[in-house]
């Protein structure tokens, strides 16, 4: 029997060559053949204290594999090896613990399917190859395992590929993260790392926690389907590619304030996040919030463009803030359903049919907004009030059906198209310093509307206050030539028509002019049918009280 600490480098090379010669078989039966000669205990410890690497060269699968499928070896120790090669130790499936302390290379392969691996430790190794720790640790039942790096730079796709029974993994000096796809740790510690690429984590399935302070770039599908991570923090981050987070379905809580772009399905399916900050982002691609079901707040500062296929299926998003954003596709939010807040205070244009039946939608910024689209508001049915402080021309129907509308602030429109506002049923009063142009229908069966304050007004259509049946006064005292009439029919069904009975209430309408122009206008074209009820009046406005 040969002891232990007499098998030498040497004496291990001529027992392989010799049972090669003699049996013409592969360095797997070689070491089967070592094992009787070496320990009774089925045991390879402390045999390669003067290795400096294993280099067994198998010549039917053209790799290095001197610890190829050794079942019976379960702990290594390699104080003097400075590398190990290519699948070197693939296979050994009861391999449980591994040390090499001047180790600085792992070879592709190296540890790939070592079933019950749990207890490593390679404080120098700085190259860990493709598939090294490949399905490794898939049987191992040992707990609270941390497996730390200090010194690794560079990792091989795939590997820690299905790397299994690993609670935390250590990479403090690796700049850029790959191969964890499909492995089941639960933390990850790359306080260095500038980079993920694409598929890093992808489908993670235990990953809860994930330290990366410094990364600024996170790849296509990079923790796609980690569905137990509930939070993200990488306050470097300024780009996510594709599905990022795609199927997160636990993720609460993100900080990504420095992110300037993210890509198509980035949040998709992410189910449990509620509301997105995402202060620096000025640019998207596709369809990076589809299906968030729980999203109720979208907050996206700085983003210049947007399209609502962006949000598609989030059912129960309430509030979203687009305060950069200046144009929109027609019809972007038509009949998106629960939607109550939206900032778009730096919007130039709201396309037609942009929030059309929107029955939920309470309060709207549009602050530099200079043109309102056909039917951009129809049936908003929630709004009780609006600021449009620079809009210059509202198109047709813009408004018709915002039922509960009572307040709306026009300081700079000309122009109102057909029925803009028409069958708004709780519109009291309007002021309209500006205006050159109210087209037909504009005001239309305005049930409650008392007062119109036309400023300078030009031209008035046809049927234009058409059954306001409780219209007291239009105030044209700030014209300077008469208003064009377009037809008699202007103020059909209003008490300006006549004296008309209401709920049981009898009321008179007036229209008031300037006084220099009083005679112009009951002679007018059209005005002469109303000329009973034109009154002259100093310019300036009339006053509510004085009515």
């Amino acid at each position: 029997m040969i002891e232990k600490g007499l098998i030498t480098e040497e004496l291990l090379h001529q027992l392989g060559d010799a049972a090669r010669s003699y049996m013409n078989y592969s360095s797997k039966f070689v070491l089967k053949e070592m094992y009787s000669l070496i320990s009774k205990e089925g045991r390879l410890e402390q045999l390669t204290d003067n290795l400096s690497g294993f280099s067994y060269f198998n010549s039917t699968s053209g790799t290095v594999d001197n610890f190829f499928s050794c079942t019976m070896v379960e702990s290594y120790y390699a104080p003097n090896c400075t590398s190990i090669q290519s699948y070197a130790f693939q296979y050994c499936y009861n391999l449980k613990t591994f040390e090499a302390s001047q180790c600085t290379e792992i070879g592709a392969g190296a540890f790939e399917d070592c079933r019950n691996l749990s207890n490593i430790s390679f404080p120098r190794a700085i190259n860990i190859n493709a598939r090294a720790f490949h399905s490794a640790g898939i049987s191992a039942s040992a707990s609270n395992i941390t497996w730390s790096f200090p010194e690794c730079t560079t990792l091989g796709n795939g590997c820690f590929y299905y790397l299994t029974n690993v609670d935390k993994m250590e990479l403090p000096k690796c700049s850029e993260i790959t191969g964890f796809d499909y492995a089941r740790i639960k933390e990850i510690s790359i306080p260095q790392c500038t980079s993920i690429l694409s598929e890093a984590f992808y489908y993670c399935a235990k990953l809860s926690n994930v330290y990366a302070p410094q990364c600024q770039y996170v790849g296509n599908k990079a923790f796609q389907n980690c569905s137990v991570l509930t939070e993200i923090n990488l306050p470097e981050c300024t780009r996510l590619g594709s599905s990022v987070f795609y199927y997160c379905s636990s993720l609460t809580s993100i900080n990504l304030p420095a992110c300037t772009f993210i890509g198509s399905h980035a949040f998709a399916y992410c189910r449990d996040l509620s509301e997105v900050y995402l202060p620096n982002l000025t640019s998207f691609s596709g369809i990076p919030f589809y299906a968030m079901s729980n999203l109720q707040k979208l907050d996206l500062p700085c983003c210049n463009y947007f399209k609502s296929t962006a949000i598609s299926s989030c059912s129960n998003l309430k509030i979203l803030h687009l305060s950069n954003v200046t144009s929109l596709s027609s019809s972007c939010f038509y009949q998106f359903d629960g939607l109550e807040e939206v900032n778009l205070q730096n919007l130039i244009s709201l396309p037609s049919g942009a929030f059309g039946f929107n029955d939920m939608l309470r309060s709207i910024n549009l602050d530099n907004c200079q043109k309102i689209g056909s039917a951009a508001l129809a049936y908003a049915s929630a709004l009780t009030s609006l600021n449009l402080p620079e809009c210059l021309s509202i198109y047709t129907g813009a408004f018709q059906g915002c039922f509960k509308l009572e307040h709306v602030s026009l300081p700079k429109v000309q122009n109102i198209e057909s029925y803009a506002f028409g069958g708004l049923s709780n519109l009291s009063q309007i002021n309209l310093p500006a205006i050159q142009t109210l087209s037909s229908t504009a005001f239309a069966t305005c049930g409650t509307l008392r007062i119109a304050s036309l400023g300078t007004c030009s031209s008035i259509g046809s049927q234009c206050f058409y059954q306001c049946r409780k219209l007291e006064a239009v105030d044209l005292t700030n014209t300077t030539s008469v208003c064009g009439l377009y037809n008699s029919n202007a103020f059909s069904y209003t008490p300006i028509a006549g004296p008309l009975t209401t709920d049981s209430v009898t009321v008179t309408g007036y229209v008031y002019v300037p006084s220099s122009l009083y005679e112009q206008y009951i002679s007018a074209t059209n005005w002469s049918y109303y000329k009973d009820q034109i009154r002259s009046h100093a310019p300036g406005g009339i006053q509510i009280e004085n009515i």
